[in-house]
Order: C-alpha cells, then sequence, then structure tokens
C-alpha cells in the first residue's frame, strides 16, 4: 500500500511590514541579555556599533513555531559597518544561530524557534571594530511560509504531524531560509495495521522542484527511526516498510541539506 508523499517548494519571504514601520533606538548600555532593548515582531532597530569592540543586545518575545527573521540593513545603505548577528536561547546563553554576511556584508538569521519565550539577537562588528560612523538598522519579523497543499506549518513534531490515509497524497512545501541546523522537517501521521507493508514515495526534483528530499518512518514513539531513505529515485526518495505492530507511524520529509533552498 502506498502513502505519496508531494514535496513543493514555494516562495517564502519575511511578512511584508506595514507602511509605517515602528523604529526602536537604541539605549546603551545593551551589551548583555540583562540590558537588552526590547522590540516586538514588525519593527526596526535602529544604532551604532561604537567603540571598538561594542555589541548591542536585542530581546523579542515569540511563541513556539514562531519562524523568526532578523535581517540587517547596514552596508547596503552606505553604513561602513560588517555586521554579523547571533540569536541566543532563552536562557541567555545558548547560541542558536550565527551568520556573517549573508548580503554583502549584512547579516541575516532565520530560525523557527521550538518554545516560547524571550530571545537575544546580538549584533556586532566584524573584527570587533567600532566607530561612530557604524550605524545599522535591523528589521524583526517573522518568516510565512504560505498554505500549500495537505500540511499546515508548523509540522516539525510528532504532535503536530499532519494526517495521511495509507492509498492517499499529501502535498506540503519544505520552508526555505530555516537557520536552525535541522531545516524545516515536515511530519506526517500514518495509521497502519499489523502485517501492512506500505511504501512512502516523494515527488520533487522528478517534477523540476529544487529541493533534495529525505524521508524517514518513526516508531508510535515518535523517536524510534525504523527506515530512512535518500535518492532511492535519481534526487527522490522512496522505501517500503513492513509494519509489525498496529498503530500510528510518523514520515517525516526533509532537505538533504537541511535547508528547503539548496
Amino acid at each position: 500500500m502506498r502513502i505519496s508523499i508531494l514535496v513543493l517548494l514555494a516562495v517564502v519571504g519575511a511578512t511584508p511590514g506595514l507602511a509605517q514601520t515602528p523604529i526602536v533606538d537604541e539605549s546603551e548600555p545593551n551589551d548583555s541579555v540583562r540590558t537588552a532593548d526590547s522590540v516586538a515582531l514588525g519593527d526596526q532597530a535602529r544604532g551604532v556599533v561604537n567603540p571598538a569592540g561594542d555589541l548591542d543586545t536585542w530581546f523579542v518575545d515569540l511563541t513556539a513555531g514562531q519562524f523568526l527573521s532578523v535581517d540587517v540593513d547596514a552596508a547596503q545603505v552606505g553604513s561602513p559597518l560588517d555586521a554579523t548577528l547571533e540569536l541566543i536561547a532563552p536562557d541567555g546563553t545558548t547560541s542558536l544561530a550565527f551568520n556573517d554576511d549573508f548580503d554583502g556584508f549584512d547579516s541575516r538569521i532565520s530560525y523557527r524557534v521550538p518554545q516560547s519565550g524571550r530571545y537575544y539577537v546580538v549584533i556586532r562588528a566584524f573584527g570587533a571594530t567600532g566607530g561612530p560612523g557604524l550605524t545599522y538598522a535591523i528589521n524583526f519579523d517573522k518568516v510565512t511560509c504560505p498554505v500549500v497543499g495537505t500540511e499546515q506549518e508548523p509540522n516539525d513534531t510528532p504532535g503536530t504531524a499532519a494526517p495521511v490515509a495509507i492509498g492517499d497524497s499529501g502535498s506540503g512545501e519544505v520552508c526555505p531560509q530555516d537557520d536552525n541546523p535541522a531545516g524545516d522537517v515536515d511530519y506526517w501521521a500514518i495509521t497502519a495495521r499489523a502485517g501492512t507493508t506500505i511504501e512512502l514515495d516523494v515527488d520533487a526534483a522528478a517534477l523540476g522542484l529544487f529541493v533534495d528530499p529525505v524521508i524517514a518512518l518513526y516508531a508510535s514513539d515518535g523517536t524510534t527511526q525504523l527506515a530512512f531513505n535518500d535518492d532511492a529515485d535519481g534526487a527522490d526518495s522512496r522505501f517500503q516498510y513492513s509494519i509489525i505492530t498496529t498503530g500510528t507511524y510518523y514520515a517525516t520529509v526533509a532537505d538533504a541539506a537541511g535547508s528547503g533552498n539548496p
């Protein structure tokens, strides 16, 4: 019995901002999580990396599953700043993502947060330089993955898996530009009886889509991997698995490069 999962790749970007973007100016000192300046999604933070070795810290409160976009405008608008960005977890110490020179000398981080809480963004000058002319703007927004096919984001865990029946097809997208090392992973929930042999077949590259999909099957506990495949059909993936115990199983689809936009 076959389950076919069609993986689409949509053009994804930050949610368009309002015509009047709220501006938040930095207030020194803001060089630690304890003194971080506050921003909200949709705001533009502005500041200057001065003196040499200065770093500016901003915090934003997020809800689990939100896809944060943090984008620096500096060099592209004439500032001599070569900015680096770092995203810090709510514990105030764990580094979740780092970027330097995404767009020329400007940096950007996109990250789907796994839990609700206060996240911190740190901007520095490369090489620990600084000066009164090293101005910047940081755009805080969220990446919106359009609703495509039968999946619904977020579906990055067994608890949020999209249901698909044996014999049916599911379709969705691998959302691009995620700096989480795991990239976007889509979960599908399958109910199967003991003795059933299921086939998972992903169509993406064969349709001309720019994604190299990998698929896996997990047991009812959501953590024990039962099967995995990459590139059974060219860049597309496929495998068969014989079910031993009746229950709910979880198929995952991700991009081999850990990003929806290799």
